[in-house]
């Protein structure tokens, strides 16, 4: 069937709605904006569904959209000026700049055409028609000096809206094109709502950047523009869409690295290199034939010092493995996906400084029949840019499509998928009854198949969604799993995002307002004062930061405490050491400090530690709300039950391990944060905001004492960590930052207490009752590591997941100190 008209009904400019001093002033172009003169604008839209019931008006979209863009260019002002050049003559060349005088604005088309969304989205192939969704058809950059360099166009479908924004590529490349959509897309979900301009949530840096010692204005060896304008003719192609989904692209990545033996290629070169291959073998070259992939490269990250990700302009290279078809064929997927990782790892700040130098010496501008080769592949776009969190009062888009601009034989755009960018959401099932479950006397190795990202580390995020919930039905029951991104949570923030879903579940849509949860999250990061807003870490590659350490076999088993034993345990700590101080969680720790450490038989000069995870919130001055979404566990002033049944589990794991007497050995205890800064950060604050504190000593000194010696220890180690100390550990910190590593952080010869029984847990209702049991998966579990949940009858009653070596396991089972406080 012939493409129907797109009919214009309307055409307009759009201008800034406010012009700063700054915005009058002309802009001279980076050599990365220059490279780009002789290619076309950037062309990309959104697709939208129009419901049925939805009360639309297309006069006031379209007003709407009007008045936030014009908002909207007060920040990316450069897009409603227009290309100027200045000839010189001694020697002969041009200067290319941006005039921000006499420009009537971004240009802002609304069109129509008699086709409905499914006539762009079932065909195979991207209609034809797609290309007239877009203004500026086959223009170039150069063009610019007479066409806007922005220009939005708005279809109305029978049942949809297409926007589609083409942007001059000599102003943008993808980050910064996108940067621009998240905003305007931001400004119009305000509704006027945001008075203040400067409002936005990531204003962009406009001034350009220049290599170092070069004249601020870059002028190109020209006189002429025939000399460096190239408008090639297109062959007639087939543009097609294929979808990928996440378990496909995990399990592509997977075999890529295994083939390899490294854990290096990322999920893009993985697919990168498979789509090499089937085209090279569909192109039926020789084997002699040479031929590459091409993937282009943000150079924002890879520079020293960095550029931020908010820099407005071009920023890109490209990279290429080349190789001949033959060998590309004869060896695997894995083979090709190393070849690019290898040419995007070797580019770097040196040799992007030496392309830059040697460019300098030499301009030239990208001529597509020259630089994009016939017998390449070239990947460009990304799937990680914020494609489908842009709303403009529609929903989320349906698609992603482009236009005619850039498009050759072998020209592959990456998007993220539709579904990608959200959270995950998994139905499963598994022929398990509840006791299936919960009576044998080992947590069953099935329960980590209950948890999506199994083995995942938290960069992964960069592929993976943050968030998975897999509900998995058993034959009696239903197993309801989260994984969440690390980065984004600790314990507190964890739990304060189930407990706040579990609410709006109850609420069954009788809560229509969306901001009506009890506890709203604090979403803005707690960072240092007078430390800059963004934080770059000291690396290059992610090899130098990213560990995924081989686990040996664990036993992993749930010992449950009542709260009479724990009160017991508490009285006896405090009472063995004259005081009142020692809370139920040191008492604990202290407990499985012990039995850890006799389990391990550590000679009783071995060293050993206990740590504990510490709740930084009210620890620093001012304290952090509760409510910020961050990392924490529990700790307090006074000695605890935990910090006595984490005693008893110390000295029980030290006497498991066997230690000598002289090995040092150490109890570490994971700490909120947020009560113990000066002012106190509060308890809703969501993020990470939990430190780990230690208490040391030897197996022996360990065993020797009493278990309120040991949990002395343990309130000691988080008494003091307060706002002085959190904060001089943050200044250590920024000034030489690390990640943690297992391997280095975690020391086998300690036990490591996370998580926290005051969390909120069994409180979470989703229509099925109060839960049976709370169970944990793969993620961060090691020799020695003992996370502690509040009991299922409540009452202060504590129930503590322990994993060890099944030898350790063994002896700790069975220690009498251990068991008498065992409440089966």
């Amino acid at each position: 069937m012939n493409s129907p008209n797109v009919e214009i009904i309307s055409d307009c400019f759009v201008k800034p709605k406010f012009i700063s001093e700054e915005a009058k002033k002309p802009i001279y172009f980076s050599p990365w904006d220059l490279i780009m003169i002789s290619v076309n604008y950037i062309q990309k839209g959104l697709l939208f569904r129009l419901s049925e019931n939805q009360d639309f008006s297309i006069t006031t979209f379209l007003d709407d959209l009007k008045h936030s863009l014009s908002a909207t260019l007060t920040h990316f002002h450069p897009l409603a000026a227009r290309l100027a050049t200045v000839k010189h003559e001694n020697p002969p060349s041009i200067t290319i700049f941006l005039n921000p005088e006499n420009s009537p604005g971004a240009r802002f088309i609304h069109s129509s055409v008699n086709l409905t969304v499914a006539d762009i989205l079932k065909p195979t192939d991207v209609p034809l028609v797609v290309q007239s969704f877009f203004d500026h058809h086959q223009a170039v950059n150069n063009d610019g000096h007479e066409l806007s360099l922005l220009s939005v166009k708005v279809t109305e479908l029978l049942d949809g809206i297409f926007i589609g924004c083409s942007v001059n590529h000599m102003l943008v490349d993808g980050t910064s094109y996108w940067h621009f959509i998240n905003s305007w897309s931001e400004m119009f979900q305000s509704k006027g709502q945001n008075s203040h301009l400067t409002q936005i949530s990531r204003p962009p840096i406009l001034d350009r950047w220049i290599p170092a010692g070069s004249a601020p204005i870059v002028t190109l060896p020209f006189t002429h523009e025939d000399e460096y304008i190239n408008r090639p003719d297109h062959p007639m192609l087939r543009e097609r869409i294929f979808h990928f989904s996440s378990d496909s692209l995990a399990k592509l990545k997977a075999k890529a690295n295994s083939e390899c033996g490294t854990t290096k290629i990322s999920t893009l070169q993985s697919l990168s290199a498979v789509v090499w291959r089937c085209v090279t073998r569909a192109r039926r070259f020789p084997v002699d034939k040479e031929t590459g992939c091409m993937m282009a490269v943000n150079n924002r990250s890879r520079l020293s010092p960095p550029v931020p990700e908010n820099y407005f302009g071009n920023m890109i290279q490209t990279v290429k493995a080349i190789t001949t078809a033959g060998e590309l064929l004869d060896h695997g997927v894995g083979w090709a996906a190393l070849r690019l990782h290898e040419a995007v790892a070797s580019h770097g700040d040196k040799n992007i400084k030496e392309l830059m130098e040697a460019w300098m010496k030499s301009p030239f501008v990208v001529n597509a029949s020259v630089h994009f080769d016939k017998n390449s592949v070239h990947m460009g776009s990304s799937p990680r840019f914020d494609m489908y969190g842009n709303e403009f009062g529609l929903g989320k888009a349906l698609a992603v499509l482009s236009g005619y601009a850039n498009k050759f034989d072998g020209k592959v755009t990456s998007y993220p998928g539709r579904e990608g960018r959200g959270t995950r959401f998994i139905h499963s099932s598994v022929n398990l009854t509840v006791a299936d479950i919960v009576k044998p006397t080992d947590v069953p190795l099935v329960v980590q198949s209950f948890f999506d990202h199994h083995q995942a580390v938290n960069n992964d995020g960069h592929e993976l969604s943050l968030l998975s919930v897999k509900v998995t039905e058993l034959v009696d029951g239903i197993f309801i799993g989260c994984s969440v991104n690390h980065m984004l949570v600790d314990g507190t923030s964890y739990w304060h995002f189930i407990n706040s879903w579990s609410e709006m579940f109850q609420s069954k849509g009788q809560n229509s307002h969306l901001t009506q949860i009890s506890r709203p999250p604090i979403l803005d990061r707690w960072i240092p004062a007078g430390s800059d807003p963004i934080v770059t870490l000291p690396f290059t590659h992610e090899d130098e930061y990213i560990n995924r350490p081989d686990r040996p076999m664990l036993r992993e088993r749930i010992f449950h405490f009542s709260s009479d034993s724990l009160a017991k345990l508490k009285a006896k700590a405090n009472s063995e050491c004259g005081t009142t101080k020692i809370s139920t969680l040191q008492s604990l720790s202290a407990v499985v400090w012990r039995c850890v450490t006799r389990a391990r038989r550590f000679p009783v000069d071995q060293e050993t530690g206990c740590m504990m995870a510490v709740n930084n919130r009210s620890r620093l001055s001012p304290p952090v709300p509760e409510n910020y979404f961050a990392n924490s566990e529990c700790g307090t002033t006074k000695i605890s039950t935990l910090q006595s049944l984490s005693a008893v589990v110390w000295r029980c794991v030290t006497r498991a391990r066997r230690f000598p007497v002289d090995q040092e050995t150490g109890c570490m205890m994971a700490v909120n944060n947020r009560s113990r800064l000066s002012p106190p950060v509060p308890e809703n604050y969501f993020g990470n905001m939990i430190q780990t504190v230690k208490a040391i000593t030897t197996a022996g000194e360990l065993l020797d004492h009493r278990v309120g010696w040991a949990a002395l220890r343990l309130h000691e180690a988080v008494g003091s960590h307060g706002d002085k100390n959190i904060k001089e550990v943050m200044d250590v910190w920024m000034k030489s930052p690390f990640v943690v590593n297992p391997n280095v952080h975690f020391d086998k010869n300690s036990v490591h207490m996370g998580s926290s029984p005051r969390f909120d847990m069994y409180g979470n209702q989703f229509g099925l009752g109060k839960a049976l049991a709370v169970l944990s998966g793969y993620a961060n579990k090691f020799d020695g590591k003992v996370t502690s949940y509040p009991g299922r009858e409540g009452k202060g009653s504590i129930d503590l997941e322990v994993c060890l070596l099944p030898e350790n396991m063994a002896a700790f089972e069975s220690d009498e100190e251990f068991i008498s406080i065992v409440n089966e």
